[in-house]
């Protein structure tokens, strides 16, 4: 048997970041544009990641040389704190901070820290004996980290493309048929018995495509597909 499926009736699969983008001061609404469906898919962004930070101007800290390391907790992974490493680039002639670049971001964050009840964070100088500086929780931006499906739709025609409601990450999605609810069957001359494992084979067709089915012996059945440009 050959079955020949509806290649039109597709649904958003599954969703890759193509660029974390930056530009965000918390998590972003996801939503998927255009491919004219009968429900429209849903997504969310899961995680964020730390994509710059300010020092605090309150707390700058004292014996800070240009090169050092210090690091701080900027957001949780579940229950774990995510650690970012920054380098001092420039100092006061008393070693207070007067730049800091962000080295390491630490990896994923799913839960932020807030500036109304965390104004600032300590850092820890892993490299040199300066210490005293804090960075100012209100200053960080994010870029995105991990997205997900939560819906995926149907009825699409086309591929949906995927937009942010602010920051400038870029993402793109993966398509599948919503159903394998079979639209048209063919049936070869004679009656499949199998003894074995018994597989099934879906071909996706378009017009011009051609399926031809040859019987070369009993239980024995040979397709040849024509013009077909891909297998899905």
């Amino acid at each position: 048997k050959v079955y020949i499926q509806d290649p039109v009736d597709l649904a958003v699969a599954a969703i890759s970041l193509v660029s974390p983008g930056t530009g965000l001061s918390g998590f972003p609404t996801l939503t998927f544009v255009g491919g004219d469906p009968t429900t429209p898919a849903e997504g969310r962004v899961t995680q964020l990641q730390l994509t710059d930070a300010g020092y605090a101007s309150t707390a700058l800290g004292l014996g800070y040389v240009v090169g050092d390391v210090l690091s701080a907790p900027v957001g949780k992974l579940g229950t774990a704190d995510v650690i970012a490493k920054f380098q001092v680039t420039a100092v006061n002639a008393d070693g207070s901070l007067a730049g800091l670049a962000l080295v390491d971001n630490g990896g994923a964050i799913d839960a932020l820290l807030d500036p109304a009840t965390t104004a600032t964070v300590a850092l820890t100088n892993t490299t040199g004996t300066g210490t005293g500086g804090e960075l100012d929780v209100a200053s960080f931006v994010y870029g995105v980290a991990a997205l997900e499906v939560t819906n995926q739709g149907n009825g699409y025609k086309t591929a949906p493309t995927v937009e942010f409601s602010a920051g400038t990450a870029s993402a793109t999605v993966q398509m599948a048929p919503a159903s394998v609810e079979v639209t048209d069957l063919l049936e070869a001359g004679i009656e499949l018995q199998p003894t074995g494992i018994y597989e099934r084979t879906g071909l996706y067709l378009t017009e011009g495509e051609r399926v031809v089915i040859e019987v070369t012996e009993p239980d024995t059945i040979n397709v040849f597909v024509y013009g077909l440009e891909e297998l899905a």
